[in-house]
This record gives C-alpha cells, structure tokens and sequence, in this order.
C-alpha cells in the first residue's frame, strides 16, 4: 500500500499553515486538512513542465497546487463562482469567472500549458481548441 502524502503538513511546514487553516475554516464541507486537493498530480506535473511556461489552471479549486508552480514563470488560476479564499503564491493570478467567458475576454501566452481538473465538457473543448499542451484530469 502507498502511503498518501500529507500535503497539509508539507505546506504547513514551509509557512503556510494559518493561511490554509483560515480557508479551510471559512470554507469546510469542499476540502479539510487531510484532503486539499489533488495535489499528487500537480507535484509531479509541476516536475515535468517546463518552468519558462505560463501554466492554466482551470477549475483551481482554492488554488493550493500555485505552491507547486512558484517557480514557473506565471500560474493562471480560472473557476467558477465569486471571489473565495484563494491560496496564491506571488506568480499566482485568479479569475473568479467562467472558463468559456475567460477564453473569451483574455489572451494567452504563447510558452503555455493549460491543466483541466472536473471541468464542464464544453469548456474542456474550448481549452483544447486554443492549447496544444494541455493536461486533462477527472478523478472517480
């Protein structure tokens, strides 16, 4: 059996405790200190992209995984809804918007990789239409 890794703690450990605590907080039900996230797959994609690219993150969720990315030239963090408690490292950009409306209305840069995690279909085609690098993830 794999032992999970306890990204809470490794974030925690690094600075980033109280931060977290206070979106976890003020946001319980989506994640808790056991569970932030997929960060598993955004460890390792963070290893193999190129770090002169501007990574899009799409459906980012509280954006825990931009700790991953701080070294990438940019991380463009997209999802749904109001302006929430987000995790961003100094990189980071968030747009509370819809994908397709975010397609939309902002430009791409040309070094980029896109990464797609639970959204809708018809954004998903969209993402494919306009990034040749990109990383598809639907969890069970």
């Amino acid at each position: 059996m794999i032992k999970e890794k306890n990204y809470y703690r490794l974030l925690a450990k690094v600075g980033f405790g109280k931060q977290i605590d206070g979106i976890i907080d003020r946001n319980s039900g989506d994640i808790d200190r056991s569970f932030l996230g997929f960060l598993d797959i955004y460890e390792a994609l963070a290893t193999i992209i190129p770090k002169d690219r501007v990574i899009y993150d799409f459906g980012c969720g509280y954006g825990f995984q931009s700790y991953f990315f701080r070294k990438h030239k940019k991380f463009v963090m997209v999802s749904l809804g109001e302006k929430k408690d987000v995790f961003m490292m100094p990189n980071s950009v968030f747009y509370p918007c819809e994908i397709n409306l975010w397609l939309k209305s902002y430009g791409i840069e040309s070094k980029n990789f896109a990464i797609c995690s639970y959204v809708p279909l018809s954004s998903y085609q969209q993402i494919k239409n306009r990034f040749n690098d990109l990383f598809i993830f639907y969890p069970k």
